[in-house]
């Protein structure tokens, strides 16, 4: 069970490092929005940004370029604490693999829960992937003992 928690814990950090990747991009986009060329494309096409805005419900007084400054570089902190964790179950899955005891399956478990914390998003979920495979990798695999044969 120890090698089937590593290899969990490998293919869900490893998908988490995707999860960070998308994460750094959509951080960039967000942090780069510029209102007033938004606002000057929505013109061209008949329409205001505060239009828009209003018809989802969205305040115009509490969208600004600052706000979005501040939410791109959330996403990048989130990505980055993605990026730690991931790469930490992927470390430890190594470990698991070749463990002959469950302190590498306990490492995982709070490696995820933590990530699941502070990572949130797609690599929070691949998080818990991963604390699945922490959860395999505390129990050895059960083999059978052979059998007194009796004469």
């Amino acid at each position: 069970m120890r090698k089937a928690g590593g290899i969990v814990a490998i293919v869900a950090g490893s998908l988490g490092l995707l999860a960070v990747i998308i994460g750094f991009l959509i951080g960039g986009v967000v942090g780069e929005i510029d209102l007033e060329e938004v606002d000057a494309l929505l013109e061209s096409e008949g329409t205001s940004l505060e239009e828009s805005l209003e018809e989802e419900g969205i305040s115009v007084e509490t969208l600004s370029d600052e706000t979005l400054d501040e939410a791109g570089q959330a996403l990048k902190q989130h990505a980055w604490t993605g990026a730690l964790f991931s790469l930490a179950t992927i470390v430890i899955g190594v470990f698991a693999i070749r463990a002959s005891n469950w302190i590498p399956g306990a490492v995982l478990i709070v490696c995820s829960v933590l990530g699941i914390f502070f990572a949130g998003g797609f690599a929070g979920l691949m998080m818990f992937v991963t604390a699945l495979g922490g959860i395999l990798a505390l129990f050895p695999l059960k083999t059978e003992e052979p059998a007194a044969e009796e004469e």
